[in-house]
């Protein structure tokens, strides 16, 4: 959407595991078609993804030494629960008939929910010059979701590092075996195993959303609650009982490249009005004060390198009791399509052309 950072809000999300958590390192991971038989020796199935190489974490399995490996979460595995919880909310919200959210897996030519990506791949081959849509015309034509996250044609407002190896004390293999779907019964020679982490680690993974609108960070301090609350697993084997997290935030900062002329939480449609009218940013919504939400300026960073920074008088707080969040909430509800403006719904391709 835009080139310079006119804003931003950063966080880190502190995760604590709850239970086995296992994000599959895709290195290890079996056809389906593939013997699974296996002897003393194997390796199991599926092994959580690490920073080493593949004969080092081969190695350190068989040596039983495998808390010794540079585990890790990559930033890719969190975005997509986030964007799947964030679709959840939009899909509950929204009418049937009046969706604002996406379905990445829908193909449909006519369906109003197809993916985006797909959408405007369709919507350029009718044209002279199929990849020469406009980008302004993309964001705005673009779901509630993928205008946060992104699509195949637009990149998203969202940013999620890898976290930083983890301080293992455990690990566990879990043996399961595979049923036979004809006789309800277990498979013959189906047998596999994961390798993941027992219950009581703590990762930490750096969050920002740059060139926000208020109603995004709404949108996502639904999904924040959610996960503070245990209610989003994190990885696979969700069925097996795998991927319980709890979460938390902490060190919550907002950025802008220079000082607001209004003392509200400012989106980009505020900063940059005629921008906000060409990209089809939502207008005349509430914004927050940054007084009422008890923040002040961060003295530690230098204005004259990242602009004014402002953090909570209160660090570290839930996301149901800060007022940030609070505050971001309210504009979502009044943004989403209950009310009698706000986020447009999704429109198919023979609406657009």
């Amino acid at each position: 959407m835009l080139t310079p950072i006119l804003n931003e809000l950063s966080f880190d999300l502190l995760l604590l595991t709850e239970g086995p958590l296992l994000i599959r390192d895709g290195r290890f991971m079996k056809k389906k078609n593939q013997q699974t038989e296996r002897d003393s020796s194997d390796i199991p199935d599926s092994i959580f993804v690490s920073r080493n190489t593949k004969a080092d974490a081969e190695q350190h399995v068989r040596n039983r030494t495998a808390h010794q490996l540079d585990f890790y979460v990559p930033g890719s595995s969190l975005r997509g629960v986030l964007r799947s919880r964030a679709e959840y909310i939009c899909r509950q919200l929204a009418a049937e008939q009046r969706p604002i959210c996406c379905n990445i897996f829908d193909t449909d030519k006519e369906s109003a929910t197809l993916f985006c990506g797909r959408h405007f791949e369709l919507l350029g081959e009718n044209d002279e010059n199929p990849r020469q849509i406009p980008a302004r015309d993309i964001y705005a034509a673009s779901c509630a979701v993928c205008k946060i996250f992104g699509s195949t044609a637009m990149a998203g407002r969202l940013r999620i590092a890898d976290s930083e190896p983890m301080r293992v004390k455990q690990t566990v293999i879990r043996d399961h075996v595979a049923i036979d779907r004809f006789t309800g019964g277990a498979r013959e020679g189906a047998l596999f195993q994961d390798l993941c982490l027992k219950e009581g680690h703590q990762l930490q993974m750096r969050v920002r959303i740059i060139n926000f609108e208020i109603w995004q960070l709404g949108l996502l301090a639904y999904v924040l609650r959610d996960m503070e609350q245990g209610r989003v697993p994190l990885g696979g084997g969700v069925s097996k009982g795998y991927g319980s997290v709890n979460a938390s935030i902490w060190n919550l900062r907002v950025r802008y490249a220079s000082r607001p002329s209004q003392n509200s939480l400012l989106g980009i449609a505020e900063l940059e009005p005629e921008l906000a009218e060409r990209y089809g940013c939502l207008t005349g919504l509430e914004n927050p004060d940054i007084a009422a939400l008890r923040w002040v300026p961060d003295t530690g960073v230098a204005e004259r390198v990242y602009g004014v920074t402002y953090k909570p008088e209160q660090e570290n707080e839930s996301v149901i009791t800060s007022p940030i969040w609070q505050a971001c909430a309210k504009t979502w509800n009044a943004a989403h399509p209950h009310a009698n403006t706000g986020i447009p719904h999704l429109k198919t391709l023979q609406e657009l052309r």
